[in-house]
């Protein structure tokens, strides 16, 4: 949230930064070990946005992923290409639209919005995905670990907007506790590439649902 702040207003600095930015595995390891500085939170917004994008761009499969202790540990990516570290016009772009539209950025708990949310809002919901398996348990993207209890509170927040007439949408996993939490609702079954995975085969398509509390036959 923070880099899309500095994106919506701070723009050309963050720009000017990244455009000073190496590929290479020695700049990639140190601009990676920041967050085990001590001061690194006394960094200026615009740096840690800049390290956020830079990492992105060149680390494994633009996978973000920290420890336990809540450092980046993603390993630096194998390219074919110099990868584009400042794509210009695109950050141009994206800070018009936030600009244009008073866009409100917040990093909160989605449960703290819910008397903010109008009516007539819509509400897409993008959560760590249930696990299929026990060896597919991945969403520990964060020190936090995201589990089925916080599935369970997450569909109790989809049927209070459910209640208050506001249309929602989320995506999730094709676990059977994703078809358990929400049988009152409309369940879609789409299919879905995912590109990260320590086994090659297991990369491609895969199945994964839509959830909501209106037909979306019905919008199309």
């Amino acid at each position: 949230m923070a880099a899309y702040r500095v994106l919506k207003d701070k723009p050309y600095e963050l720009i000017e930064l990244l455009k000073t930015f190496k590929f290479d595995k020695e700049s990639y390891i140190a601009i990676r070990s920041w967050d085990k500085e001590k001061n690194f939170k006394k960094r200026s917004d615009v740096e840690r946005a800049a390290r956020l994008i830079y990492l992105l761009k060149t680390c494994f499969n633009g996978l973000y992923r920290v420890s336990s202790k809540n450092h980046f540990n993603t390993p630096i990516g194998k390219f074919s290409f110099e990868p584009k570290i400042c794509n210009e016009e695109n950050l141009l772009a994206v800070h018009d639209y936030l600009k244009r539209n008073d866009t409100d950025i917040r990093c909160c708990s989605y449960v703290e919005l819910f008397k903010e949310i109008p009516d007539d809002a819509f509400v897409y919901l993008d959560p760590p995905y249930a696990p299929i398996s026990k060896t597919s348990y991945f969403t520990s993207y964060q020190s936090q670990v995201w589990n089925d209890n916080a599935q369970r509170t997450l569909a109790f927040f989809c049927r209070e907007l459910d209640k208050r007439g506001i249309r929602f949408m989320q995506s999730n996993s094709t676990a059977p506790i994703c078809f358990e939490l929400y049988k009152q609702f409309n369940i879609t079954t789409l299919n879905a590439k995912r590109f990260i995975n320590a086994d090659v085969a297991g990369r491609g398509d895969i199945k994964e649902l839509v959830i909501t509390n209106y037909d979306i036959e019905s919008v199309l």
